[in-house]
Formats: structure tokens, sequence, C-alpha cells
């Protein structure tokens, strides 16, 4: 029989609301078969990069996955720079 690996995950975020980035964090978690979330990395748009860090980091307190590696990036205003 064939064995299927969990897909790599990188999850980019700008750490908003449980209703888009969370539940999308959510459902990588709570599917570890299929998903392999190794790192999330987190920027300027909803919140500033370290509040979003910290909303985040509470999603994955209650997830029990404190163990998931974030990079913060740039904040919103110098994100969205050459953006279409």
């Amino acid at each position: 029989s064939k064995t299927i690996r969990p897909e790599p995950i990188i999850l980019d975020t700008d750490g908003a609301f449980f209703c888009d980035d969370g539940l999308a964090l959510a459902m990588l978690l709570l599917h570890p078969h299929r998903f392999n979330l190794q790192l999330m990395t987190l920027v300027g748009g909803n919140f500033p990069p370290r509040e979003a860090k910290g909303y985040m980091e509470n999603v994955l307190r209650a997830l029990e996955r404190s163990d998931i590696p974030m990079s913060l990036g740039k904040p919103e205003e110098q994100a969205a720079v050459g953006a279409i």
C-alpha cells in the first residue's frame, strides 16, 4: 500500500481574527495526517506583526501546539510597497 505523507506547510498570515487566519491555522493543525505545519510567518495587515504573533500564540496554545516556530515580517506600511 502507498504511504501518504503529510504535506509540508508554511503559513503566511497577517494574524487576523479567528474567522479566517485563526480558523486556517486550526484546520491545518487538526488534520496532521494531511498537513505538517513547519513554520508561520506573520506580516502586517489587520494587526502589526508583533500583535499578530501574540494572537497566533494564543491559538497555538489552545490547540496544544506551541511547538510551531514563527517569524515576524514587515509591518503593513512596509509590506505593501510594490504590492499589486
